[in-house]
């Protein structure tokens, strides 16, 4: 069973999990329709229950898939690769992953990416509000586009994460994340994170090697 498939598994498990506590409801509402009591404090504790089971069973899974299909859809624009699967990995899921010790991995081949637990949260939040994002969130934007770059074929990791420096830009416009913030992220990157990275290559510069040439590289817009 891929990650993939186990990641809808839990989400075809939860909706189920929701419709349960929605019978569940329903019933006691039904069965205590004529019944004088039926707002004694016990009757009102159970049913607020039930709603916020029912809550955070179907909302949950609601909401993960929608950023999960909006971050494929979004990759897929970045790399030119169709049909795309993007994972918020559980805590379930992580029990079967074997890139556990990574905070995200990426299959060029079978075309699936996956965040590991509370990555996709991370990057929700710098979404959100790019401009108070913190340094974890900020590398969680990061990550996104080193994966991306991943699903074009490149597995050496220093090329591939020279090439996410150099399409940082773009995937912020592709994201809704303001121009001037992503440009002054990816300075504060490239010149204060990225030499400390064990992906960091010093060819990853301006006239080396891995230069690409690309206009929004992170040494063309140096201050």
């Amino acid at each position: 069973v891929t990650l993939m498939r186990l990641g809808i598994m839990i989400v075809i498990m939860l909706i189920i999990l929701s419709l349960f506590f929605c019978g569940l409801f329903i019933r006691e509402i039904m069965n205590n329709r004529h019944a004088y009591n039926r707002f004694d404090p016990f009757n009102i504790s159970y049913l607020a229950l039930l709603i916020l089971l029912i809550i955070v069973t179907a909302w949950s899974p609601i909401k993960y898939w929608q950023f999960e299909s909006m971050i494929a859809r979004k990759m897929s624009y970045l790399t030119d690769v169709k049909d795309i699967s993007f994972q918020c990995n559980s805590a379930i899921n992580a029990i079967f992953d074997n890139d556990i010790g990574v905070a995200g991995h990426a299959n060029p081949q079978t075309r699936e990416v996956a965040f590991q637990l509370g990555w996709c949260n991370e990057l929700m939040d710098y979404l959100d509000d790019p401009q108070s994002a913190t340094r974890k969130q900020r590398f969680s934007f990061h990550m996104f586009v080193h994966e991306a770059m991943h699903i074009r074929g490149e597995m050496n990791e220093a090329k591939t994460d020279c090439q996410a420096l150099q399409r940082t830009i773009y995937a912020a416009s592709l994201l809704g994340v303001p121009e001037a913030i992503a440009h002054q992220h990816l300075q504060d990157y490239y010149q204060q994170d990225y030499p400390h990275h064990p992906y960091f290559s010093e060819q990853c510069a301006e006239g080396k090697s891995l230069d690409e040439g690309l206009d929004d590289a992170p040494w063309s817009n140096l201050t």
